[in-house]
């Protein structure tokens, strides 16, 4: 991974479909930032990013500085969702950026990704964690969600509350 930031990288194959109908798998990628005081730690916070379709690893620097003051017990977690980063990262040109029509440009790369594009929902990507904290063997955790990530980290704790000890919603987008 990166020794400069001293975290730990990893990759897990998860379901591209956990319904079946659609077979495959996906790889979602990881980065581990150990808590720096390992004499008291409390536990580990999952960072998540904005977007949606922002790699969260991207802001590995700015979620470690802002994040700083808990770092001496608590871990930090980063997933790149599925699709994004270093997860698989779906190639839309039609959606890469902030040119044209959003509906017309989300459609054409619906087109694009055929029987596959419902399964880059945040439910699914929800699930990719969950499955992710298992491998890990993180039990609970702290979630913070920045911007469209407020809305992953409000489906994860809907989805998972077993597994959350907290939630940050952090420049909020509303769950419906």
């Amino acid at each position: 991974c990166t020794r400069a930031l001293q975290a730990w990288c990893g990759e897990l194959e998860v379901p591209l479909d956990r319904s079946g109908r659609t077979p495959g798998t996906t790889t979602v990628r990881f980065q581990y930032y150990p808590a720096t005081d390992t004499t008291r730690p409390v536990g580990t916070i999952v960072a998540h990013e904005g977007g949606p379709g922002y790699a969260t690893t991207d802001s590995a620097t700015t979620f470690l500085e802002l994040l700083q003051p808990l770092r001496g017990q608590r871990a930090i977690l980063m997933v790149d969702a599925r699709g994004t980063g270093w997860s698989d990262p779906i190639d839309c040109p039609e959606a890469q950026d902030y040119a044209g029509d959003w509906v017309e440009d989300a459609a054409a790369c619906g087109k694009r990704l055929g029987e596959k594009a419902d399964l880059y929902t945040t439910a699914n990507v929800a699930d990719d964690m969950a499955d992710v904290l298992a491998y890990l063997n993180i039990d609970e955790v702290d979630v913070y969600g920045d911007s469209y990530g407020s809305f992953f980290a409000q489906t994860f704790t809907t989805r998972y509350p077993g597994l959350v000890r907290s939630a940050i919603f952090d420049g909020t987008y509303p769950i419906t």
